[in-house]
């Protein structure tokens, strides 16, 4: 895989990858945002510049009061849900310019722990692309993409890190195997709610000693004291709780559970006179701690321990997630997920097949005679190995998205015509294959729902709209009205959760969104839209709508509805430089096409009223270029499968 360098020095960059939720609808970003910050920092004074300068300076620069984020929830499992923030511009940027001046102090303060399996260990300079040149992969001819320069920007994060990306990889490892040799006892316990739980000021104790931070607090200009204090500035001046799901929030934590981590292995071995790797490991990802020892008195004892010293920094194991195993350590996950992967075998076997063609092996599809029955049989065999393993097919959903995704993508991009059939035989083999693995995804994806899940499925059917369209545009009929009878289905399964405070289905947002190039005759029905734009809309669920309904003449009740809603919340809300959904929801609503000109007025009104007086010819400007000016959703130029293959890099909370 090519190693892709990039700009180091470039401060900007934790915009497109650390201060925002992982959690988003597919069209948004900060690729404007990102662009504009640096044609903002160039000297220019043209009157697009002068428009955009004024907007960073009034709303986006602002001053060094406290902002609101945006927030929102979204589903975690069948009962509860993820509360989330989007911070606003202003805090974003400032942690881009404390990431600038104090990284490699982030860095040596999450070095500390021997126990952390997650920490930044340098910055990034450069990711790694599965293609030479990934801008063209999947690409149409009349599909314009981002610059090149921006998507060499987009990495995993700013930092790159030490340790595992995701914790079921240490379960993977030979380090787990080699642990599993030496000891008979493992536990697995976590935090409580650990980023609402946190308490701002606790950092500064992490990097001095609680008894210094407290004599320190005068001093604003001690690290800790500004990294606590920027912190409290992005999150409403708050000090219990931080902003979740932005990369940012994870180091502010990483850096307070380090601390911890060394208090644990200092206080077991003067307690307890037990030695750390000797006598027992621990080991922690982000707020997930893994305890191996020679017996659950020993396991019981470190576990004691660690509530002990969390609790000094106010937090508390969450007790109803206690998990015992004694050796050998086989996890329900870990059994069922071995079950699954015999029957994945199984059933690809029924759909591939590999022949020798001058000297290389190719992969070649079956002919699917009986459709129903295979699709049956092999729900059926899941449901088997989940019966087996005591496990549910909500445990399993998202390992089988992945897996049936992963083989429709790959089988797109082995399109080959065998010499013994014509080119409608082959790309109906192709369409019905496709089409298979594409219900089998929507099946579990109706039984257990999540947004990272959404992204896979959404990647899926855009995909494999794009490779019908190109090679058989003949069934692109029946492919995209089974996408939509797929789509009805997880539609009508919702439920009154959607009337929930702050509450988004980003899930099936994501995959209408997805949909949204199919054109006039796949267009659902307006009583569906009006689902998701209540009185109480957010701006998830504004911007999602509005790109999916266009300027469609069957949606015009719609828009309006929404344009009344996006003026009642700015009106409310008219804090811009503060308030980060009503910024948000200004800036794209001026550059989005399909909001009226009467809107954008008033919009304007309203910033004209409260931060620069504006005058007609002045006004007139700001419209026209604010309106060719795009921040957080590019409206008519976006190619949604570079902006998902973006979202796949970074992990997820």
């Amino acid at each position: 895989m090519p190693n892709i360098k990039v700009n180091k020095k470039d401060k900007f960059r934790a915009l497109l990858t650390d201060t925002i939720p992982g959690d988003v609808p597919v069209i948004f970003s900060n690729d404007g945002l990102y662009l504009n910050c640096h044609s903002n920092s160039k000297i220019d004074i043209s009157e697009t510049c002068k428009v955009r300068k004024n907007i960073f300076e009034y709303l986006i620069i602002g001053n060094d009061s406290h902002s609101s984020p945006y927030k929102y929830s979204i589903t975690k499992d069948e009962i509860s849900s993820r509360n989330l923030s989007l911070m606003h511009p202003r805090s974003q940027l400032a942690f881009c310019e404390f990431y600038d001046k104090y990284s490699d102090a982030l860095i040596y303060l999450c070095s500390k722990s021997p126990a952390s399996i997650r920490a930044p260990s340098k910055i990034s300079n450069s990711y790694y692309s599965r293609e030479a040149d990934k801008s063209k992969k999947y690409k149409e001819d009349d599909i314009d993409t981002l610059q090149e320069e921006l998507h060499k920007k987009h990495l995993s994060s700013y930092f790159s890190y030490r340790g595992f990306n995701r914790l079921y990889k240490l379960f993977e490892s030979n380090k787990y195997f080699e642990l599993e040799r030496k000891y008979t006892s493992m536990w697995m316990i976590d935090i409580a709610n650990c980023f609402g739980s946190i308490y701002t000021h606790t950092i500064a104790w992490a990097i001095k000693s609680k008894k210094y931070a407290k004599g320190s607090l005068k001093y604003r200009n001690q690290f800790g004291n500004k990294l606590d204090t920027l912190m409290q500035r992005s999150n409403n001046n708050e000090t219990n709780g931080i902003p979740i799901g932005a990369e940012t929030s994870r180091i502010f934590a990483e850096i307070i559970l380090q601390k911890i981590d060394c208090d644990i292995i200092h206080d077991i071995e003067k307690t307890h006179n037990l030695t750390f790797k000797k006598d027992y490991s621990f080991f922690r990802y982000v707020d997930d701690y893994v305890i191996f020892s020679q017996s659950n008195e020993v396991s019981s004892k470190i576990a004691r321990t660690i509530s002990d010293n969390i609790s000094e920094f106010n937090l508390y194991i969450n007790t109803n997630k206690i998990r015992k195993h004694t050796r050998p350590f086989n996890t329900n996950m870990s059994n069922i997920v071995s079950h699954l992967k015999e029957e994945i075998s199984k059933f690809e076997h029924m759909l591939f097949y590999t022949e020798a063609v001058n000297g290389y092996s190719r992969l070649c599809l079956h002919k699917i005679n009986r459709r129903d029955s295979l699709y049956k049989h092999f729900i059926n065999r899941i449901k088997q190995a989940c019966h087996l393993q005591d496990a549910k097919f909500s445990d399993v959903s998202s390992y089988m998205i992945a897996i049936l995704s992963n083989k429709a993508l790959k089988t797109t991009t082995e399109y080959r015509i065998s010499k013994n059939e014509t080119r409608d035989e082959a790309i109906l083999k192709y369409v019905n294959t496709l089409t298979l693995l594409l219900d089998l995804m929507f099946f579990f994806f109706t039984v257990s729902q999540n947004v990272v899940s959404s992204y896979k499925l959404a990647k899926t059917i855009i995909v494999l709209d794009r490779f019908i369209k190109n090679h058989g545009a003949q069934f692109l009929y029946r492919f995209r009205t089974r996408v939509m009878e797929n789509y009805f289905a997880i539609e009508y399964k919702r439920d009154s959760t959607d009337s929930r405070k702050n509450f988004v289905t980003l899930e099936n947002l994501n995959i209408l969104l997805s949909t949204s190039s199919f054109g006039e005759n796949y267009l659902i029905p307006p009583e569906l839209i009006e689902k998701y734009i209540s009185e109480e809309a957010s701006y998830f669920q504004i911007i999602s709508v509005l790109y999916y309904i266009k300027s469609s003449e069957v949606y015009d009740k719609i828009r309006l509805k929404i344009e009344s809603i996006i003026r009642s919340i700015i009106q409310k809300n008219c804090n811009l430089d503060s308030n980060s959904e009503s910024l948000h929801l200004f800036l794209d609503s001026l550059s989005c096409p399909f909001i009226s000109e009467q809107t954008k007025k008033s919009l304007l009104d309203i910033y004209s009223d409260r931060y620069e007086a504006l005058s007609l010819v002045d006004r007139s400007t700001y419209l026209t270029e604010l309106s060719k000016t795009y921040w957080f959703v590019n409206w008519t130029n976006l190619d949604m499968i570079k902006l998902l293959e973006r979202k796949e890099l970074i992990s997820p909370y």
